[in-house]
């Protein structure tokens, strides 16, 4: 069975089609209001995706300031305040914004940075409601 068909007698639905772009770098940047934080994520052995979801492991990425501006305008550009960037950076140190995603998964984040996302998360959602 191929992806995007119920079975093999019907037609697709539908595609979503995403041009590979060589990188060197895949990110997921978490944005919570004005903190970031960064991972770089490492596919697993024969897997060109990254998630760590999916078996791919994650190391602490120190973004530059260019890096986590570009994050923050993402989020922006789709009205959130808290949220998971995705973006690759290729040989040539170009960024690409891959996925903008609001309900990130902080687990990975949280073993990349040593830091408690799910705290820093609540703290500035409670803030948010007061």
């Amino acid at each position: 069975m191929i992806a995007g068909f119920d079975n093999e007698e019907k037609e697709a639905k539908s595609f979503l089609l995403q041009e590979y772009i060589p990188y060197k770098y895949d990110l997921r940047c978490l944005v919570i209001g004005d903190r970031t934080f960064t991972m770089r994520r490492i596919p697993k052995k024969g897997d060109f995706r990254a998630n760590f979801s999916l078996g791919g492991s994650v190391e602490l990425f120190d973004l530059d300031d260019k890096g986590k501006d570009l994050a923050k305008r993402a989020l922006k550009a789709v009205g959130l305040e808290i949220g998971g960037v995705d973006i690759l950076i290729d040989e040539n140190d170009k960024l690409y914004i891959i996925e903008v995603n609001h309900t990130a998964g902080f687990v990975g984040m949280e073993k990349a940075t040593g830091e408690n996302i799910a705290k820093i998360y609540l703290d500035f959602a409670i803030s948010r409601a007061s």
